[in-house]
C-alpha cells in the first residue's frame, strides 16, 4: 500500500522565496567582500609591524570603515565611488543580482554596519558632515 500522508519523521521544507534566495545572495556577497577587505587588514597592519584584529566566527565579519564586528546579515553592501542606480526601484532579487553582477565586472564594493553606510551615503546627497 502506498503511504500518500508525508513521513512524520522526515519534516516538509518549503521551498524558499525570491525574499529568502536573494538575502542569501547578499549575505554570501559581504562574506566575500569581508574576507576580501580583512586579507587587506591583515596585510597592512603586518607591514606597518601592528597586530592585526582578531579573526571573526564564523557569519561575522567586519565593517569596512569602522572595524566593528557585526553579523553578515547586519552589514550592508556599499559602492566606494558612489550607486548609480536608484536602489529603492529594484526588488532585493533585482539588487542581490546586480550587486554580483558589479562585484564580476570590477566595480569596487565594500561591506559596511549599517550607522558607516548612511554617514558615507551623505557625501552624495550633498549634506557632508
Amino acid at each position: 500500500m502506498i503511504d500518500l500522508v508525508p513521513s512524520a519523521r522526515r519534516p516538509y521544507n518549503r521551498p524558499k522565496t525570491r525574499q529568502q534566495y536573494a538575502a542569501d545572495r547578499r549575505e554570501k556577497l559581504v562574506a566575500l567582500l569581508c574576507a576580501r577587505d580583512y586579507e587587506a587588514h591583515v596585510t597592512a597592519r603586518t607591514a606597518a609591524g601592528e597586530e592585526p584584529d582578531p579573526v571573526t566566527g564564523l557569519g561575522y565579519g567586519y565593517c569596512a570603515k569602522c572595524r566593528a564586528c557585526q553579523s553578515f546579515d547586519r552589514l550592508e553592501i556599499d559602492h566606494e565611488a558612489g550607486c548609480t542606480w536608484d536602489k529603492r526601484k529594484v526588488n532585493a532579487w533585482r539588487r542581490a543580482a546586480r550587486y554580483w553582477r558589479e562585484h564580476e565586472e570590477g566595480v569596487a564594493l565594500r561591506a559596511l554596519c549599517r550607522s558607516c553606510n548612511g554617514r558615507d551615503g551623505q557625501r552624495f546627497r550633498r549634506r557632508a558632515t
